[in-house]
C-alpha cells in the first residue's frame, strides 16, 4: 500500500493551540463588554442628567412667567397680586385680559377670558383676572430638627382661576416630576425675607420671591451612594437657611439617587405698582 504523503504545513490545530485561541477570543470578547457595558452606563447616566437639567429648565421658565405678572393691574383695578403666600404654595393674579370688541375694556362686563383664565368676583369685580397657583403635589412632612422626610417623589402642579388659584373645571397640570422638595421665600419691601405672608397687607409688600427646588433623577445610579452626614455633604439647604441653629435642611438621604438643588429669585416687577393710583 502507498502512504499518503502531507503537504508542507498542513497539519492541523493542536489541541492546547486551540484552547490558546478560545482563551484569547475570550479575552478579548470581555474586554469589549465591559468597554461597552460602562459606556452604556455613561450615556444612561448623562441621559438622567439631561432629563433633571430639562425638568429644571421647563420648570423655572413656567414659574418664572408666572411670578413675574403678579399683580399686574393696568387699569388701576385694585387686584392683589398676591392671595396665598406659604412656603409650598404660591397664588398670584394679574389682568391680562383683553377685550373682545373696542371700546369695551377689562373692568367690566363684554371682558374675554385668557386660554387659562376666568372671570372671577374677587380680587376685581368683573375683571378678566388669570389667577395661577403652584404647589406641591404632597406636603413634606417636618421634622424637630428642621429636617423633611419626603417618602416618595412628587411634582410640582400648576392649577388656575378661583380666588385660591383652584377651579373644579381646571384640573391640576404637571409643572415638573421628580421633585423632593419645594420652598418659597418671599422678600419684602422692608428688606425682610420670610416663608409664610398670612395677611393681605404684608402680601402686597412681596417685592420678589426666592424658589428652592430640590430635584432627583429619575432612577438610582449604580455605585453611587448618597452621603449620609450633612457635614459631608449629604444635605441640601434652601434659601431660607442662613446657617443658623434649627435652619431647614433637606436631608440626608440614605440611597443612589443623585439630587441637584436649584435657588433662584424672581423680581416681581409689578408688585412695586400696587399703590400707585391715577
Amino acid at each position: 500500500m502507498k502512504k499518503k504523503m502531507l503537504a508542507t504545513g498542513s497539519r492541523g490545530f493542536s489541541l492546547v493551540e486551540l484552547m490558546i485561541a478560545v482563551l484569547i477570543f475570550g479575552v478579548v470578547l470581555a474586554g469589549s463588554y465591559a468597554m461597552y457595558y460602562a459606556q452604556q452606563r455613561t450615556y444612561l447616566l448623562q441621559d438622567q442628567l439631561v432629563e433633571m437639567q430639562q425638568n429644571v429648565r421647563s420648570f423655572l421658565f413656567y414659574i418664572e412667567k408666572d411670578l413675574r405678572m403678579a399683580g399686574y393691574d393696568p387699569l388701576k383695578a385694585g387686584i392683589k397680586g398676591f392671595l396665598i403666600a406659604n412656603p409650598t404654595e404660591v397664588v398670584v393674579s394679574a389682568d391680562i385680559g383683553t377685550p373682545r370688541t373696542a371700546p369695551v375694556n377689562c373692568t367690566g362686563a363684554g371682558c374675554d377670558n385668557m386660554p387659562d383664565g376666568s372671570i372671577i368676583t374677587a380680587p376685581c369685580t368683573g375683571c378678566v383676572v388669570e389667577t395661577v397657583r403652584y404647589a406641591l403635589n404632597s406636603t413634606p412632612t417636618p421634622q424637630a430638627n428642621g429636617q423633611v422626610a419626603i417618602a416618595t417623589i412628587t411634582s410640582v402642579v400648576k392649577t388656575f382661576n378661583g380666588t385660591t388659584g383652584t377651579d373644579a373645571a381646571n384640573p391640576p397640570q404637571v409643572v415638573v416630576e421628580y421633585v423632593q422638595a419645594l420652598e418659597f421665600l418671599y422678600n419684602l419691601s422692608d428688606g425682610t425675607s420670610v416663608t409664610a405672608v398670612p395677611t393681605a397687607a404684608g402680601r402686597d409688600t412681596i417685592r420678589s420671591v426666592t424658589v428652592s427646588v430640590l430635584m432627583r433623577m429619575r432612577n438610582p445610579t449604580r455605585g453611587y451612594q448618597t452621603p449620609t452626614s450633612c457635614a459631608k455633604g449629604g444635605c441640601f439647604y434652601p434659601a431660607s437657611n442662613a446657617d443658623k441653629a434649627g435652619a431647614k435642611v433637606w436631608g440626608p438621604f440614605s440611597d443612589s439617587y443623585r439630587r441637584r438643588l436649584v435657588v433662584t429669585n424672581i423680581q416681581c416687577r409689578n408688585m412695586a405698582l400696587q399703590a400707585v393710583t391715577d
